[in-house]
């Protein structure tokens, strides 16, 4: 019994030094911070999620994802994930998404521009299954005030392109 008793202390005790590394809560996040990782992407947007959106929390995802964005500006296929993160925090917190963005109007552009590609093409069988999310996005952003005037003009052009975006049917 003294033995089965060490050995499950022991395995705890292993557990509490291991698990922290293997889910990425090493480095330089702090308690209260995301981190920031490409490969986490699923991560930072579910803590939004969880936080029901707060607006500390969408802040710091948004400075994550802007740098994400960013750095991967010279390739490598991140861009689809970034950009569907970037509307999922846009979902969560519209006011936080616009404020952050109005700071990168290039970003914003630039990405506005890839968004059917990037986030609303469809390679499952017809029919799309984007649509009900597209028009969830312009219904939720038609009624979200931004008190910010830049924020808001960036919401508008939002609204535009995703109404008239269509899910694009690949094989």
């Amino acid at each position: 019994m003294n033995r089965r008793f060490s050995l499950m202390m022991l395995a705890l005790t292993l557990m509490g030094i291991l698990c922290p590394r293997l889910y990425g809560q090493t480095g330089t996040a702090t308690k209260n911070s995301l981190r920031c990782d490409p490969l986490k992407l699923d991560s930072v947007v579910g803590t939004v999620s969880l936080s029901l959106g707060t607006d500390r929390v969408a802040k710091e995802a948004m400075t994550c994802l802007t740098k994400l964005w960013r750095e991967n500006k010279s390739g490598g296929g991140l861009d689809f994930y970034i950009s569907n993160a970037f509307l999922s925090l846009m979902e969560e917190n519209p006011p936080i998404f616009f404020s952050v963005m109005s700071g990168e109007p290039q970003m914003f552009h630039e990405w506005l521009g890839q968004l059917q590609d990037l986030s609303f093409t469809w390679s499952d069988e017809p029919p799309c299954g984007l649509e009900v999310k597209r028009k969830q996005l312009v219904s939720i952003l038609q009624h979200t005030e931004i008190s910010q005037s830049k924020g808001a003009a960036l919401k508008d052009q939002a609204v535009k392109k995703l109404s008239s975006t269509r899910c694009r049917q690949i094989e």
